[in-house]
């Protein structure tokens, strides 16, 4: 199928240079052997004249479009071509050929206003690559209708290339393009200017490789060689072109292609990447990367490997483009990339061979943009080819093509397609698969059930993948019924997947979904959009997007109808880091180089193998840096040589937020020892020491929170200062984060250093575990450790595990606060008790202590109110508050922890210390399920400004925090969640002066159908329609904030008669319909109606008790509200027995009892609840609905 490609680009410099060329001598050239290719329709006859004039028609088949203003090229031979859609240009071969008896000069004439055309570059063939000059001149042709009458002028630009005699190609060349259809060509044929130009060379041979193109790699492009062992091309600047532009990086085969910077290339062209035998490493870029905008990078090169880059197109040039795409090409493999933000398609790759798009993210094409006459579009990407691989991908907010299916064999796996538009998959292939991948659908989604369509001649094997609605709940077409969510030609698809060629993932929808949200896109260091979809993803939120300015009443409507969000494209500004010193310029930094046996002065041991695995030591530098962005063990690390008379085992551990400890094996006859540093592993290493240290450790101070920091050490002899050794690197705790200490990663038996060095006499105890280590302090091992364990603030907080071996009254714990303290000490029947300061009072503090048994104390200062609080309990257990008292600190801060006049027998153990400022860590967290969401709770934490919510799919983390604002009360909701999956939570409460640690962590498993349904609208937009759960309400029912903004309701306004249809409870034995309701004013004959299938119950509006109610079509009416009064609010709740066959109605006021008002016969159509309806609506006043709640009775 004709895919639509790039837009008119106003005429540019380059062509106004040019002189118009003197008009040229007219010479009949012959011209024989017309062969049309590549035919779609009935094939049209070219005819061939010898005399070009004004007046004669362009077009064999279109007698009304004639030449009006032929400009110097009168009297030359041209080729009179078809004006309708009979021919396009494929690359693979020539659209047209003809052969000529003498070399000879062919203009090619191209339609100036064809829509599919860059006039930069002309069609793709029509480049100076492929030996075409744009002549700067143009000639003319009238359209006429068919009285005559001259309804358009169509202008043709006139681009020039001498052949020699003999065969005459036009298009082809493996240059991808997609002209050559109707009124776009006339081709003239004049004496020959300047010497002939011999054919573009044929593309350089693609041989697979025998090893994957590198550790990772999956799929059809699986063996892809790239540039591996060609010349070395540094980019070295953000230009568009020129010496060490990304332009000039492209334009020759054989090599690879590394980045000396970071930022965004502002493209003033397309770019048409001709070369072959790349491996374009974006992973190379120092610090945040590389992004493209303004115009689409084209790939039109074979054996490619291209990777960590991010496409991010825009609309600022007016030109209808893709993000990145390539097409008719062998052998690709395009690995994390980011496209965004295309006007036509974000990522469009077919028609290719042996090709693969693997963990990339394909996101927010634009539904509506700035591009004139381009209107709705905004679609992913066309995908396809012959043994085409798509695995681990994120296709997110694109209105169509997610993706669209093109080609002979393709395979679309373990992909997460999220919030589809108006259509998720279709198109056609003959051989394809799509399998095991994860549907979601968003708030832009329009059919959620939506999965599959296909065109004739396909066969698609459809199988395996899950799909979740809005809600959370699985879809009618999620795996094993996949088929039900097919639109169009089912009888095209099939349930067991084709075989392809390379060996394919076989994760589940739900493995898979995990590794993308985790690794897709440039993820070497993700940019603030790709953070954003992949946010959205997780929580169901955002929306497709839209840009224009300009928008007609007509398309605001359908924008809305879209959900569509209107935005204004804002590119990350990406940092570059330090540059690595390459002193031979083969690709690999100096300092990687001699932790790998290899030489920074040898250029060409890059293009060795030093491991012997079939990567280059240069491919090995290139893979090693992406190791974080694969699963754990998909890329192994390089192999170190050690470094002869250079210390060894250097460790780099973070002690705090500001400093960093380095410990290393001490060298043989050093006298001292010097530190090195680096702002990254790789960077230039700045000696931090003037005098050599005698000792093999060091401390390095006054460092920046949350920072990286690379380290390496000399040894100083006698013989001088060795070679600096292996490096190590940490960094720095996060501001605002807590300090936390678990002294697991200490040596059992030694002193613990982190984050400073502890009393020797206190050591690392394989207590209660190897794995969970502990500091054991022996008898008599008094110490003190001064450390500022918080910063000067209003608050501060200590919360350690606590265990001990035996009793011995009067063994003290000091926690300093300055020169003051607080001073527990050891008691027999209450584990610890503690004195204030000097005085003689004490407290107990664990009552029903056990000896042997671990316990958890917190201390909570609050020097603002001067005031200390002790919460204690069992470990992993609830805290009770054990006492709050009067404390005055010489110092805001925690200072020094000292254990004081020690027992004479048994061990006492700490562990878990945490220390912070700000709020103290949440507690009371409970979790509910409800249907398709988790009600969280909590206590509130005493100075808190808003809590920060963290979940986790495994019990063990990783914990994610819900990017969902700043949440300032105790409740949460997370909706929209997988039913019969398990959860789990855990709450931080947080200030200007820090974050705590997290809660406790609760578990919970999601409700499905027959669980829980609550609404409360609180999370809706005043006066828009409510969309956010568990499905759409009818769009003439605003939300409202009634009775206040914090405690919105649905508004039902005069006249706005709809219905809600959604399954509020499965199918069973009983089923009750609980809600809020409030009116404000009367009118007889206003009617609410219950569904259960068929039957429903009927409650009408009533003066006097507010509702009353009917059974079916009965003509029996019971009152429901006695003491009605308007803008009250009442509660109302249906309980059903479908075993029983009846029907019982409770009322009363909002947040009151409820009275039963009757109970009655009723026999249900269908044992569930199934839809909510107001119909015969008032003409005055509005209702309202809160608080929806569907249960089991």
């Amino acid at each position: 199928m004709m895919k639509k490609s790039i837009s008119l680009l106003l005429a540019i410099a380059i062509a106004l240079q040019l002189s118009p060329s003197p008009r040229v001598q007219a010479s009949a050239i012959g011209i024989r052997n017309i062969e049309l290719n590549n035919e779609w329709f009935a094939p049209v006859a070219y005819a061939v004249y010898a005399d070009l004039q004004a007046g004669r028609q362009v077009y064999v088949n279109d007698p009304y479009t004639t030449f009006s203003d032929v400009g110097p090229y009168a009297g030359l031979s041209f080729i009179q071509t078809g004006g309708g859609t009979e021919h396009k240009n494929e690359p693979a071969n020539p659209f047209l050929t003809f052969t000529i008896d003498a070399d000879a000069t062919i203009y090619v004439a191209m339609h100036a206003d064809d829509a599919y055309t860059d006039p930069f570059s002309a069609d793709y063939w029509l480049t100076p690559s492929y030996g075409w000059t744009y002549t700067g001149n143009t000639i003319e042709a009238e359209v006429k209708d068919a009285a005559g009458n001259v309804t358009a002028t169509n202008v043709y630009r006139v681009y020039a290339r001498t052949f020699k005699a003999g065969t005459v190609a036009l298009g082809g060349n493996n240059a991808t393009g997609h002209i050559g259809f109707g009124q776009m060509y006339a081709v003239l044929v004049g004496p020959a200017v300047g010497t002939p130009l011999d054919p573009p060379p044929p593309p350089p041979d693609v041989v697979p490789g025998t090893i994957p193109a590198f550790p990772g790699a999956e799929g059809g492009g699986k063996y892809a060689t790239g540039g591996r062992g060609g010349d070395v091309y540094y980019v070295t600047h953000l230009n568009d072109s020129g010496p060490g532009s990304f332009r000039d990086a492209v334009s020759q085969s054989n090599r690879t292609i590394l980045f000396q910077v970071s930022g965004t290339i502002e493209l003033q062209s397309m770019l048409f990447v001709t070369a072959s035998n790349l491996t374009i490493a974006g992973q190379s870029a120092p610090g945040d990367g590389i992004t493209f905008k303004k115009h689409t990078v084209v790939f039109q090169g074979d054996n490619l490997i291209v990777r960590y880059l991010r496409f991010r197109t825009g609309d600022e040039a007016g030109v209808d483009m893709d993000g990145v795409t390539g097409r008719f090409r062998k052998q690709l493999v395009f690995d994390h990339i980011s496209a965004s933000w295309g006007s036509d398609e974000s990522a469009s790759f077919y028609q290719n061979t042996d090709f693969t798009m693997q963990y990339s993210t394909v996101a927010q094409t634009i539904v509506l943009s700035n591009v004139a006459g381009k209107g709705f579009h905004g679609y992913g990407g066309i995908w396809g080819g012959d043994n085409a691989t798509y695995y681990y991908n994120l296709l997110a907010h694109n209105d169509s093509r997610n993706p669209r299916f093109s080609g002979k064999s393709m395979d679309v796996r373990n992909n997460v397609i999220y919030d589809w538009g108006y259509k998720s998959m279709y198109g056609e292939n003959e051989r394809g698969n799509m399998v095991n991948n994860y549907y979601k659908a968003g708030a832009s989604t329009q059919v959620q059930d939506r999965m599959a369509e296909a065109e004739l001649g396909s066969s698609i094997a459809l199988t395996g993948n899950k799909s979740v609605r809005r809600d959370g709940g699985l879809s009618s077409s999620s795996h094993p019924n996949n088929f039900a969510g097919i639109y169009k030609n089912p009888q095209l698809f099939v349930a067991t997947p084709y075989a392809m060629p390379n060996p394919s993932p076989q994760d589940s929808p739900d493995a898979a979904y995990g590794k993308v949200l985790n690794y897709a896109g440039a993820s070497l260091k993700r940019d603030s959009v790709d953070r954003a979809v992949v946010n959205d993803v997780m929580n169901g939120t955002g929306s497709v997007i839209y840009t224009a300015n300009a928008v007609t009443p007509e398309e605001q409507a359908l924008l809305d109808e879209k959900r569509a969000t209107k935005v204004t494209l804002q590119w990350p500004a990406l940092q570059t880091a330090e540059v690595p010193a390459d002193t031979d310029g083969d690709g690999m930094p100096d300092v990687w180089e001699r932790e790998h046996g290899l030489n920074p002065n040898d250029p060409l041991d890059g293009k060795a193998d030093f491991t012997g695995d079939g990567y280059t030591n240069l491919e090995k530098y290139l893979n090693e840096l992406t190791i974080d962005t694969f699963p754990e063990g998909v890329v192994p690390a390089v192999p170190k040589v050690a470094i002869a008379g250079a210390p060894s085992g250097l460790r780099a551990q973070a002690l705090d937020r500001d400093s960093i400890r380095l410990d290393w094996t001490p060298v043989a006859g050093a006298t001292g020892y010097h530190v090195y540093r680096a702002g990254s592993a790789n960077g230039t290493y700045a000696k931090l020491t003037s005098a050599a240290l005698t000792a093999p450790t060091f401390t390095n101070d006054g460092l920046t929170a949350g920072t990286g920091y690379a380290y390496k050490v000399t040894a100083v002899t006698a013989g001088g200062e060795s070679a600096l050794s292996l490096h190590a690197a940490a960094a720095t705790r996060e501001p605002m984060k807590p300090l936390v200490v678990d002294f697991d990663d200490g040596t059992d038996g030694q002193p613990y250093v982190v984050p400073a060095e502890w009393p020797i006499a206190w050591t690392v105890s394989p207590t209660p575990s190897p794995a969970d280590k502990s500091l054991s302090v022996p008898p008599n091992a008094a110490g003190t450790f001064a450390y500022a364990f918080t910063s000067p603030g209003t608050t501060a907080h200590l919360r350690f595990d606590y265990k001990r071996e035996a009793n011995f009254d009067l063994d003290k714990l000091l926690i300093y606060t300055g020169t003051n303290f607080l001073e527990t000490v050891s008691d027999s029947v209450y584990g610890l008790r503690y004195r204030l300061g000097t005085s003689t009072e004490y407290r107990s503090l664990i009552p029903g202590f056990q000896l042997n048994e671990w316990y958890t104390v917190a201390i909570d200062l609050d020097f603002a109110a001067n005031t200390v609080t002790f919460r204690t309990g069992p470990k992993n257990g609830a805290l009770t508050v054990r006492t709050q008292q009067p404390y005055t600190a010489a110092s805001p801060n925690i200072s020094a922890f000292r254990v004081f006049n020690q027992r004479s027998a048994g061990n006492v153990y700490f562990d878990n210390m945490k220390a912070w400022n700000g709020p103290a860590e949440p507690s009371g967290v409970t979790a509910s399920a409800r249907r398709n969401e988790v009600a969280l709770g909590w206590n509130p934490s005493a100075g808190a400004d808003h809590y920060a919510i963290y979940r986790a799919e495994h019990p063990d983390g990783p914990y994610r925090k819900l990017e969902i604002g700043a949440d300032t009360g105790t409740l949460y909701r997370n909706q929209g969640l997988t039913p019969d999956t398990t959860y789990y939570y855990k709450i931080g409460a947080v200030n200007a002066e820090g974050e705590s640690p997290l809660s406790d962590g609760v578990a919970v498993t999601v409700g499905g159908p027959s669980s829980e349904l609550f609404v409360d609208f609180n999370d809706g937009t005043a006066g828009q329609p409510y969309t956010a759960y568990p499905d759409d309400w009818p769009s003439v029912w605003p939300v409202a904030s009634v009775p206040s903004a914090a405690d919105k309701s649905l508004s039902v306004p005069n006249g706005a008669a709809g219905q809600f249809v959604y399954d509020f409870i499965a199918e069973g034995p009983t089923a009750r319909l609980q809600f809020d309701y409030s009116r404000e004013a009367n009118y007889n004959g206003d009617k609410l109606l219950i569904y259960t299938g068929a039957s429903f119950l009927e409650i009408q509006t009533d003066s006097a008790n507010g509702l009353k109610y009917r059974l079916g079509t009965s003509g029996t009416y019971r009152p429901l509200l006695p003491g009605f009064q308007l803008n009250a609010w009442y509660t109302v709740a249906i309980d059903l027995d479908f075993v029983a066959g009846t029907v019982t109605f409770r009322t009363g006021p909002q947040n009151g009892t409820l009275t039963e008002r009757a109970s009655e016969p009723y026999a249900a159509a269908s044992p569930k609840i199934s839809a909510f309806r107001l119909f015969s609506q008032r003409s005055a006043g509005n209702v309202y609905f809160d608080n929806v709640k569907a249960s089991r009775n």
